[in-house]
This record gives structure tokens, C-alpha cells and sequence, in this order.
């Protein structure tokens, strides 16, 4: 059940129910992976709504940042083959998947071919799914630090054993 803009569920009452469903399939007998795609087709359309109901995306947003990349990209409405690699390689970098990010150039190019802004597009871009969350620079140096401090604890124990017999 999709709830319409009149009579929306919470996210919570949605999943439960969903997951009443998927335990009424189980006494029916129906398999597990079934259950399974219900609750994440019912997730990504949460999603989906949530994202829409916010009518703005931050500037610092890697999807509006991959919108203002491909709108500059752009000669015209077209867009070249290196353009778009150019902008596949910065979503990848952010982290957005390339399908997510495809749409957005797509999106961006339908607005570039109608003459519209691409201001017009904030409800558009804001239903494609934020980038995970990815450890930066700086939790990456951690781990690196850590290694390498273990690496040499390690030699140490060894040469002092080595020595000592």
C-alpha cells in the first residue's frame, strides 16, 4: 500500500505493516525472498517520499554539486562522451552510484533542452538517494597510523627475540 499525500502513515506504521504482510506470507508459505524485496521496495519508496518533501537540496549536497558540474559541462544540451566521463569519475569520487548519477545528468539535460533553470530541477535531483556516508581522510589516516604502529611493535618483539636467545 502506497500511502497518497492526504492519508500518509508514518514511516514506522508503514514497515509494520509490511511486515505484517510478510508474516501472514509465511504462514501462507510463500518464500522468504519474497518478504524480503517487499520490505525494500517498501524502504526505497519511503525514501523516495521523504526526499520529496524537501524542496531544497544544501549546496554542499554531492547530487546538486554533480547537477552544477553537468549543467557547466554541458555545450548547448549535449554533452560530450569525455564530459561525461569527466562527471562519472566525480560521482564516484562523492560517492553516488552511477545509475544515480546518469539520472542526474539526465535530468539536468531535459532541463538544458527545455531552457528551463537548474533550479527548476531541485525536486527532481532530491528524489535521487543521498550518497552513503563514506570514513574520510581522516579516519583513513587513523587506521593507516594504527598499522603501522602494530607493524612496528611487531619488529620490535621479534628483533628483541631474536637478540635474547
Amino acid at each position: 500500500m502506497i500511502p497518497d499525500r492526504h492519508n500518509l502513515k508514518t514511516r514506522r506504521e508503514l514497515l509494520n505493516q509490511i511486515a505484517d504482510d510478510a508474516a501472514r506470507d509465511a504462514v501462507r508459505g510463500r518464500p522468504a525472498p519474497l518478504r524480503a524485496r517487499k520490505l525494500a521496495v517498501a524502504e526505497e519508496m519511503l525514501r523516495a517520499r521523504e526526499a520529496t518533501q524537501s524542496h531544497s537540496l544544501d549546496p554542499m549536497d554531492p547530487r546538486w554539486a554533480l547537477a552544477c558540474a553537468a549543467r557547466d559541462s554541458l555545450q548547448g544540451s549535449v554533452l560530450t562522451y569525455e564530459n561525461r566521463r569527466k562527471l562519472m569519475r566525480l560521482a564516484q569520487r562523492v560517492g553516488i552510484r552511477a545509475f544515480d548519477a546518469n539520472l542526474i545528468v539526465a535530468i539536468v539535460q531535459d532541463r538544458a533542452r527545455r531552457g528551463e533553470p537548474i533550479e527548476s530541477a531541485v525536486d527532481a535531483i532530491g528524489v535521487v538517494p543521498r550518497p552513503a556516508a563514506r570514513a574520510g581522510a581522516f579516519v583513513t589516516a587513523w587506521i593507516w597510523a594504527a598499522a603501522i604502529l602494530i607493524a612496528v611493535l611487531v619488529d620490535v618483539v621479534l628483533i628483541g627475540w631474536l637478540i635474547l636467545q
